[in-house]
């Protein structure tokens, strides 16, 4: 998982990881911001670990990045392991 964390680095804004032993899983928490294709794709990629679910939440706007307008999506995803 780290490494695929590592590939998807240019959209990760923030990760925080959460070891919740009471109930057997760890919590990776994540804060993107990317198009819609890039998100899914690691979404996607993350999905398809033995023992990984994920949820999402995405929001939807544009910026200027020097005088070009570009649709990005920040959100939020949330990666569940069995311990």
């Amino acid at each position: 998982m780290n490494q695929l964390l590592t590939e998807f680095g240019d959209i990760i804004v923030g990760r925080m990881g959460v070891p919740y032993r009471e109930a057997g899983v760890s919590v990776i928490a994540l804060i993107v911001d990317g198009t819609t294709d890039e998100i899914g794709a690691l979404t996607g990629r993350l999905g398809q670990i033995q023992g990984v679910t994920v949820k999402s939440a995405l929001t939807r706007y544009s910026h200027s990045h020097h005088g070009e307008a570009r649709e990005r999506t920040p959100g939020a995803t949330a990666t569940t392991t069995s311990e």
